[in-house]
């Protein structure tokens, strides 16, 4: 399902994963990888929706990301 809504799914139905909008502003962005093509894309300055062949993917190495930020919490996507 997409979209604005409320969805109540019959006992036989299994929720795999729920997504949120991605809201991004003026100068910020993501990477985003195709699973079906292998593409990968960066999706800026709107808001954005994954599609179900769509994931989010880490584009710093994890040695810079150590040097950048010390203790490592973060969203690196």
């Amino acid at each position: 399902m997409r979209g604005p809504c409320r969805y109540i799914p019959p006992l036989e139905v299994e929720i795999v994963e729920e997504r949120q909008a991605i809201i991004l502003d003026i100068n910020q962005g993501v990477y985003v990888r195709d699973l079906n093509k292998g593409d990968v894309k960066i999706v800026r300055d709107k808001t954005y929706m994954l599609e179900a062949h769509e994931v989010l993917i880490e584009k710093i190495d994890p040695d810079i990301d150590e040097l950048l930020f010390p203790g490592g919490k973060r969203d690196k996507t």
